[in-house]
């Protein structure tokens, strides 16, 4: 997987740029429920790590990584997220998001 972002403001001491899988899953048009991909009630997030080396002030950051120890096979919603140093149980602030297929 490769991700390309720009425009992110650069980390301070206090917090970082965390990485993100929730599961999802493919609604089809029904009557309840819109069609699209939806994040499962309840099912935990999955932290796939931080970013290191640092977003610094040129705001700009690229991942390239294979996902061997992440759950791979079916609809994610991919996150990246600005986390408070002292937390990564749960995604903090989200300032990219997109549902991708693995």
């Amino acid at each position: 997987m490769v991700v390309t972002v720009a425009g992110l403001r650069k980390e301070t001491a206090q917090e970082m740029y965390a990485v993100w899988l929730l599961p999802a899953h493919q609604f089809t048009n029904s009557p309840t429920e819109p069609a699209g991909p939806q994040v499962h009630p309840g099912a935990p997030p999955q932290l796939l790590g931080v970013i290191k080396p640092p977003v610094g002030s040129s705001g700009h950051l690229t991942i390239v990584r294979l996902l061997r120890d992440a759950t791979v096979g079916g609809t994610y919603k991919f996150e990246i997220a600005v986390q408070p140093r002292s937390s990564v149980t749960v995604p903090g602030s989200v300032v990219l998001q997109r549902f991708v297929d693995l």
